[in-house]
């Protein structure tokens, strides 16, 4: 099973490097074939949510590939933009941007934490590339729609695959926005959130945390709490943490041409910073919970984001100069 992953996690990542050095219509969407078919093997987690996960996104995915496959065709021939419209919506579809995103919840809870950050990160990239060689303002309307959507979906939340993926439709518009200020910068706020985002799937998953209430109940040491909590505000932008420093160089790529947007973005990451808080609270109340537990590893892993934060800081803070 570990080398079949290996495999298909080698085949996946050399489909991202063809995207990314092509922008003919044909060759993305093979390579946006060739990351469906890779990618829907690695969902397999031999329960019923899993296939039913499994079946929904080959739909989804085949649909809206079946659509820009369609549209790139007509526009060869015709020179219309109502198929470049149709391009990006397609695109829309595969990366569950608001108001196509009621799939994207529905699968992250059938799948595993691998596959599902995965799903959050890597199958992003590809349509991302092609949104950013359309590069269309009509994709205004659909950045309010995830910022709002991304926000107000995980309020209520339990689940938390569910609230991470709301929060990636939240980090969506953000992407969405960068796209049509600076064609490059999107990649730096999609690394950024990637590394953060695999800390916490990663300590979810050791730990197999599913809901709310199963951090809340089972015991934690007071540095895997601090370390899951310094995560979980990277990830919402609080400073001085990794998460706003991508945030705050957005902030000054964006307000000089879109500052309604830009109030909007900013409005949904409270938001979406309320709910973060909202995971942790009790758990960090939690007084009787702290001791007896094991705290060498968690000592390690805590002080080794805390240095990954701080040596990104340090290489992010230079850039501040060229903007």
């Amino acid at each position: 099973m570990m080398l079949q992953k290996m495999i298909l996690m080698w085949v996946l990542i050399l489909s991202l490097i063809m995207s990314m050095s092509s922008s003919y219509w044909f060759t993305l969407w093979m390579t946006l074939e060739i990351n469906m078919m890779v990618f829907i093997p690695m969902m397999n987690s031999k329960n019923f949510l899993s296939s039913n996960s499994m079946m929904y996104y080959y739909i989804i995915q085949s649909l809206s590939s079946s659509l820009f496959f369609f549209s790139s065709l007509m526009s060869y021939y015709y020179f219309n933009q109502i198929f470049t419209y149709i391009m990006m919506i397609s695109m829309l579809i595969k990366i569950g941007s608001a108001p196509f995103h009621t799939w994207y919840p529905q699968i992250s809870e059938g799948l595993s934490y691998f596959s599902f950050f995965i799903l959050s990160t890597l199958q992003k990239t590809i349509p991302l590339n092609i949104i950013s060689i359309i590069n269309n303002h009509y994709i205004m309307l659909f950045i309010f729609m995830s910022a709002i959507m991304g926000s107000l979906g995980g309020y209520n939340q339990m689940s938390l695959k569910k609230i991470l993926a709301f929060s990636s439709i939240s980090h969506l518009s953000w992407m969405l926005t960068l796209i049509l200020t600076s064609q490059y910068f999107w990649l730096m706020y999609f690394l950024i959130y990637m590394m953060i985002l695999l800390k916490i799937v990663f300590f979810l998953s050791s730990n197999n945390y599913m809901y709310m209430n199963d951090m809340n109940c089972m015991k934690m040491s007071i540095f895997n709490k601090m370390y899951l909590l310094t995560l979980f505000l990277s990830l919402g932008g609080m400073p001085p943490f990794l998460g706003f420093f991508s945030k705050w160089i957005s902030i000054t790529f964006i307000v000089n041409k879109f500052p309604m947007i830009l109030v909007i973005l900013i409005m949904s990451s409270l938001v979406n910073l309320f709910f973060y808080i909202r995971i942790m609270f009790p758990m960090i109340m939690n007084i009787n919970n702290i001791m007896k537990s094991p705290l060498i590893n968690s000592k390690y892993t805590s002080f080794n984001f805390l240095i990954i934060n701080f040596m990104m800081i340090i290489m992010i803070v230079p850039l501040m100069f060229f903007v």
